[in-house]
């Protein structure tokens, strides 16, 4: 899906530049789910003053040590966007959700109508003050609401490399290489594929990112350019986070983390 994408965006002369995706290892008996991520965590408190999944900015600096294992080999799979007439014409809605799986033959009470509803959950739930979202059934939606959001047609894209792999299947400890790059930008409009038989992303903004080109050099020779957004109104998060920070819930915290692969990450263009 992401590669027909990335065809499509190429063909309207925006800039793409692909980066990183990960997947945590589990393994611990206790674990909850971020829905956003579609990925078990792992729940255990966290030293402040070392690199984790979840970080602070001050944290990433070269030879930081991440303390555990990533993997970059797994996505959401699905389709190619379709145009913007056709979906349109089976609108991605809870309102029109019998329409949509009859349209696919989707057994309402099969496992894949569950990830779908799942996903319609994320586009039409409430959002927080100074946070606006959308998902886009089509890249022409898509594009027209990031330009809406950012103000300029002059974009630049981000998503997902692996500059080196190797032995995809074993558990992959990284450390940050050199240089670090700080991103310019403060907006950021970022979107993660939703289940569905055609391409929908879930696009959502904030008050204010921060985002960083991470170079991590694996264990095992693999090596990869990540993508990190931080964020800076972390009052409206789950008190999870904070507990696995091991700090305090009146803490102001910058939360950092890394993006999954098949992220998009929309910007104007530096």
């Amino acid at each position: 899906m992401l590669a027909t994408c990335r065809e499509q965006i190429n063909t309207l002369n925006i800039e793409y530049i692909s980066h990183f995706s990960f997947l945590d290892q589990t393994g611990l008996k206790e674990k909850f789910i971020w829905e956003d991520y579609k990925v078990v965590w792992n729940i255990r408190k966290v030293s402040m003053d070392v690199l984790s999944i979840f970080f602070q900015p001050k944290h990433i600096y070269p030879g930081a040590k991440i303390k555990e294992a990533i993997r970059f080999d797994r996505s959401v799979v699905g389709n190619a966007f379709i145009p913007r007439v056709k979906a349109e014409a089976i609108p991605f809605s809870s309102k029109n959700l019998s329409q949509f799986l009859n349209h696919y033959s989707i057994n309402p009470s099969s496992k894949e109508a569950k990830q779908i509803k799942r996903g319609l959950s994320d586009c039409e739930s409430p959002v927080p003050k100074g946070t606006k979202q959308f998902c886009a059934t089509s890249l022409e939606s898509m594009i027209d609401n990031v330009i809406s959001e950012l103000g300029t047609q002059n974009l630049q894209v981000i998503s997902t490399i692996q500059l080196v792999k190797r032995g995809a299947k074993e558990k992959i400890f990284y450390k940050v290489g050199s240089p670090v790059k700080e991103l310019p930008q403060e907006k950021f409009v970022l979107c993660h594929p939703v289940a569905s038989p055609q391409a929908v992303f879930y696009c959502h903004t904030a008050p204010k990112f921060k985002g960083y080109v991470i170079p991590l050099e694996g264990n095992n020779g693999t090596k990869v350019n990540a993508l990190a957004i931080c964020h800076y109104d972390t009052k409206d998060f789950s008190p999870v986070f904070f507990e696995m920070l091991n700090v305090n819930l009146t803490t102001k915290l910058v939360i950092c983390h890394f993006l999954m692969k098949d992220y998009l990450a929309w910007t104007p263009h530096s």
